[in-house]
């Protein structure tokens, strides 16, 4: 997430909340044989923001990292210079 203005803000999730997930797999299985295909698919969504939104940790960044490798970057940088 980018903020316009002086700082940069980033968010970070630990790393333990795959394994909160799985726990709650046989829930999910259970509740899948509940209710139809449509109701699960939009519970378990709502789960899964509810989820983020409670364990993202918004930090400040001093700069911008970019997603992309660096080989990427490289290339697009060559690409921009011979066109």
């Amino acid at each position: 997430m980018l903020v316009l203005g002086q700082h940069l803000k980033g968010s970070r999730i630990p790393c333990d909340i795959p394994n909160t997930v799985i726990v709650d797999l046989d829930f999910w299985k259970d509740k899948q044989n509940e209710q139809t295909a449509m109701d699960w698919y939009e519970l378990y969504i709502k789960f899964l923001s509810a989820l983020k939104s409670k364990l993202t940790k918004y930090i400040t960044r001093d700069k911008y990292k970019s997603a992309l490798p660096q080989y990427i970057l490289g290339k697009l940088k060559y690409i921009r210079k011979v066109c």
